[in-house]
């Protein structure tokens, strides 16, 4: 292969692999977990019914319509999750500092006062 990412090396070995084991050539040789298994199941039921060819665009307009909104969903639902507790330490610490600056200035006007007497 000539294919610059690893992992999609990996994962087109897994399939070349599935055909060389089990001599496949419908859609069983993309059970490797390249797929969710929902998705698979469903690519494999449509392949059974009307082939390979309408399987395949059957199941791309399933994962365009109902798979990646519900992944954007995921996505932006997770991308809130990390940033909330970022923002919350952020200001935790902010507010640390201030507090610690107000401190020391309390603590060297005291000492100000002291040393003028």
């Amino acid at each position: 292969f000539s294919f610059k990412s690893p992992w999609m090396r990996w994962r087109l070995g897994q399939i070349l692999d599935n055909v060389l084991t089990t001599g496949a050539t419908n859609t069983s040789i993309f059970n490797t977990g390249l797929f969710p298994q929902e998705v698979y199941w469903r690519l494999r039921d449509i392949e059974e019914g009307r082939g390979f060819t309408e399987a395949f665009q059957i199941t791309s307009e399933y994962i365009e319509e109902i798979q990646i909104p519900r992944l954007q969903f995921q996505l932006a639902s997770l991308r809130w999750l990390m940033v909330l507790p970022s923002i919350l330490v952020g200001l935790a610490i902010m507010l640390g500092m201030q507090a610690t600056s107000f401190e020391m200035r309390s603590v060297l006007a005291q000492y100000n006062q002291a040393t003028v007497k």
